[in-house]
């Protein structure tokens, strides 16, 4: 394990060290039960924050191909910081959106919550948008073995979204619902399910939907 820097006075980024690193927390990040990654695996990870899940993904997967996305400069700065002395780790500040292009997100009174919108003002930041199916056919990805997704409620669009098509690429998922979204966990359930899935609600986070590519 790397040295690990968060912000002295970001209790958030507190918080996140406490349940990404020690078990008895949570650590709601990992891979739905039964999934069994290894040095040979994708992952992605859509709202990697600072990047202590990324790297605490490196450090259980030493050699596994892991991906990031994070919107927010500030925090991706930080990320960046985490992750280098990692090998296979690639970083991106970007927005995970339904369409390639710009969005804009403005920034709560915390440090990792935002609202996001396709429409800019002035108390509002621009950032580059980029699809998942734009993701894997930029890495080259044949699959992804355990996709987490945390983008600050981007989820409800990209599930109501028509293009669902990179859902078959993707073996194991963890979603995580935002309470501002009106879109319930059974909806996301009941969506995952249609595309190819054995879905349920994380019986261990209030607000997660865990998922696992049914075998066929």
């Amino acid at each position: 394990m790397y040295p690990i820097f968060i912000r002295g006075k970001s209790k958030t980024d507190k918080g996140a060290l406490k349940y990404v690193f020690h078990e008895k927390y949570g650590q709601y990040h990992l891979p739905p039960p039964g999934v069994e990654l290894n040095n040979n695996s994708t992952i992605v990870d859509l709202g990697t924050n600072i990047g202590l899940t990324v790297a605490h993904y490196k450090n259980l997967y030493p050699g596994a191909l892991v991906i990031g996305y994070e919107m927010d400069h500030d925090n991706f700065l930080i990320a960046e910081k985490n992750c280098s002395k990692y090998k296979n780790v690639y970083l991106y500040n970007e927005a995970v959106w339904v369409e390639n292009g710009k969005v804009a997100y403005s920034k709560s009174a915390t440090d990792d919550s935002f609202s996001l919108s396709v429409i800019s003002n002035k108390r509002m930041t621009e950032v580059k948008s980029v699809t998942i199916a734009e993701i894997i056919r930029k890495h080259g990805l044949q699959k992804i073995d355990y996709l987490k997704m945390d983008i600050e409620g981007a989820e409800i669009n990209i599930f109501k979204a028509e293009e669902l098509g990179w859902m078959s690429y993707v073996n194991a998922v963890n979603i995580e619902i935002h309470q501002e979204e009106k879109m319930r966990a059974e909806e996301y359930i009941e969506i995952l399910t249609v595309n190819g899935f054995k879905a349920w609600k994380d019986d261990k986070h209030w607000a997660a939907v865990l998922a696992t590519r049914n075998k066929l």
